[in-house]
């Protein structure tokens, strides 16, 4: 009986040092396993993490090439922009010059013997050719009246302008304020009468 006993409990005793080993060694398999997995892991996103550097050293150095280049592509379309305009421009001279005849300059003479011209008393009153106006002129509006007290329409042009700044500029002039003034182109012998004034005080004077 005693020996009986004795066996069980060795035999026991196996089976749980058996089960013990085997459950060490199921746990010590499973430990490895995992720390190969995460190794290899490990592994594999360092060497994923190196192409991207790899990657990332290319397009930084493709880009610095571009830069490097783009300045003397700009360069380039550039000169090509300046040849074309300058090859433009030669084509526009050259058929400028052919097919254009030059111009002819033309030498503008003022003909001024028939322009109005400051006369002497005397050759106003002694010339009976000439057709014999009156004239006033109020100095402080520049208006030209005829003897009938009409405005004189273009009296400026018949007078010439120049003409009516020479009030009292003649030698020993009995009348600075009368100049007389010859237009051979109408025919006519004007006696201009300088007045104080202007021509609205004038209508206003006299009632108009």
């Amino acid at each position: 009986m005693k020996r009986s006993v004795r066996e069980a409990l060795i035999f026991l005793s196996g089976g749980l040092l058996g089960g013990a080993a085997g459950v060490y060694g199921t746990y010590k398999y499973f430990f490895a396993r995992a720390d190969k997995e995460i190794n290899d892991m490990q592994n594999y996103y360092e060497r994923k993490l190196d192409d991207l550097k790899e990657l990332q050293e290319e397009i930084n150095l493709t880009k610095d090439l571009d830069e490097e280049k783009k300045p003397d592509v700009v360069q380039e379309d550039l000169e090509k922009e300046e040849m074309e305009e300058y090859s433009e421009m030669l084509d526009k001279l050259k058929y400028n010059k052919i097919s254009t005849k030059p111009k002819k300059k033309v030498k503008q003479e003022i003909d001024i013997s028939n322009q109005p011209k400051i006369i002497s008393y005397d050759e106003y009153s002694e010339d009976t050719n000439y057709e014999k106006v009156v004239v006033s002129y109020f100095e402080d509006d520049g208006t030209l009246m005829l003897e009938d007290e009409s405005l004189f329409e273009d009296g400026i042009n018949a007078l010439g302008p120049m003409n009516l700044e020479h009030f009292g500029m003649m030698e020993d002039d009995p009348e600075p304020d009368t100049i007389y003034i010859r237009n051979e182109a109408l025919g006519v012998d004007y006696e201009v009468v300088r007045e104080d004034g202007s021509y609205e005080n004038f209508l206003a004077n006299n009632g108009y």
